[in-house]
């Protein structure tokens, strides 16, 4: 198939999806895509009782489609990109230590204590995951996606810096997740490799992606300020989100960084622009944020028939995997973020609900996913990458517990955070008028 006839499908499916949970579900835009192509799926494996070829012809569709391909050297950077246009770097400053704090604890500490509960959990169920491979699973699962949440908060009137806290931790994690995938996926791959190594590789990574993104968006917003056509100003900015985060991909910098940094950069730069040009960069990359999304969600939906052939050899284990993954990874998110939130109330008294919401506003979206389909069949880890046959990583066991993840958290979380949210402020304004 080729990608012209790839993307009119996938362009025609959102379309379809986004217009039946409009009609009929009527729920947040991404969880009821999501819900909607999770649906079609097990349609379609149903279906498959009854004729074979179908869900066998989709899931071939699925496979050649490379969702981890599409999403992390393609669809990321635009996604990135469109979402720290809209940050406001005064805030983001102000909480500076908040945002960055929550974004690496909230990885590197969540991870490592995924880790170090999963680990034991997994021998006693007889999962057998070792320690590596759990530190894996930590890294991919850690970073949270703030779309369905942030459209929430601002329903709510959550205050102010506390939609900057989860917008600037979840923009910030996915950079930082992405690296940490990376290191400690290189560190099973080489036997010498140490914890000098990991830290070297961490800062090339994480900070070449931050410098990176610097310099491209104090450079092209030069550029931006001296076109004054919308149509120059705007492709200007499509190339950040595409060429910029190629380039930096390939210098072995972190490109998701890298867009984050330079979106805020590009964004906060309102006083170069004339107000039509501003209207006009808003509107477009609004439009892009809304319909990747969309398509994004969409097609984690339809994920599952790609994840159940993986782990189809092993389906059970791989479920009960996928059940003890959930509670072990919201605990962890809420045992990383309470000591830094409880800290930082010393510079910032924080609002009585923070950790609740952050730990169960942190939805996971397609970016762990991605990541875990990443991971290479045990064939190749035995052939290309010449590990031994006993330490060989079980893809189809850490797509599926990553599966359940993401799509609990999409679907109970997210259909649930609004309440959690609400109560929170409401409690807290009663505490306050109490007061």
């Amino acid at each position: 198939m080729d990608t012209f006839t790839i993307l009119a499908v996938l362009i025609s499916l959102t379309a379809i999806l986004t217009y039946c949970n409009h009609r009929w579900l009527k729920i947040n835009q991404t969880i009821g895509v999501m819900v909607a192509g999770l649906s079609v799926a097990v349609f379609l494996v149903i279906l498959g009782f009854f004729d074979s070829d179908i869900p066998k012809s989709s899931t071939d569709w699925m496979t050649h489609l490379n969702f981890q391909h599409l999403l992390l050297d393609g669809m990321l950077g635009f996604l990135l990109f469109a979402g720290s246009l809209q940050v406001d770097l005064k805030m983001l400053l102000k909480r500076k230590w908040q945002v960055g704090i929550y974004a690496l604890v909230g990885v590197i500490g969540s991870a490592f204590i995924i880790a170090f509960i999963l680990h034991p959990v997994s021998k006693m169920i007889g999962l057998q995951l070792s320690f590596m491979d759990c530190l894996l699973f930590g890294a991919l699962i850690s970073p949270t996606d703030p779309i369905a949440v942030l459209a929430i908060l601002r329903k709510v009137g959550a205050p102010k810096d506390l939609e900057t806290d989860i917008t600037g931790e979840s923009l910030f994690n996915d950079g930082i997740g992405v690296v940490m995938f990376i290191v400690v996926a290189k560190l099973m791959m080489g036997s010498d490799a140490g914890f000098g190594t990991a830290i070297g590789l961490f800062g090339i990574e994480a900070l070449g992606g931050i410098g990176f993104g610097l310099l491209m968006g104090l450079v092209c917003s030069r550029i931006i300020r001296s076109a004054e056509e919308p149509s120059i100003q705007i492709l200007v900015t499509l190339a950040v989100a595409s060429a910029g985060y190629f380039v930096a991909q390939k210098l072995h910098m972190s490109g998701p960084l890298a867009m984050v940094v330079s979106g805020i950069i590009i964004g906060n730069h309102e006083n170069w622009l004339t107000r039509h040009s501003r209207i006009a960069l808003d509107s477009f990359w609004d439009i892009i944020d809304k319909v990747g999304n969309a398509m994004l969600f969409m097609l984690v939906g339809l994920e599952v028939l790609v994840i159940t052939r993986e782990a189809l050899p092993e389906l059970p284990t791989c479920l009960l995997a996928g059940a003890v993954a959930v509670p072990i990874v919201l605990l962890a998110r809420a045992i990383s973020l309470y000591p830094p939130v409880r800290l930082l109330g010393i510079i910032a008294p924080p609002h009585k609900h923070t950790v609740r919401i952050l730990t169960w506003g942190g939805l996971r979206g397609g970016l762990p996913l991605a990541m875990a389909l990443c991971i290479p069949k045990a064939a190749d880890q035995v052939s290309r990458l010449h590990i031994h046959p006993d330490q060989v990583t079980d893809r189809g066991m850490l797509m599926m517990m990553t599966y359940f993840v993401v799509i609990f958290s999409i679907v109970v979380q997210g259909l649930t955070i609004k309440k959690v949210i609400a109560r929170g402020m409401k409690k807290e304004t009663q505490t306050a008028k109490g007061k």
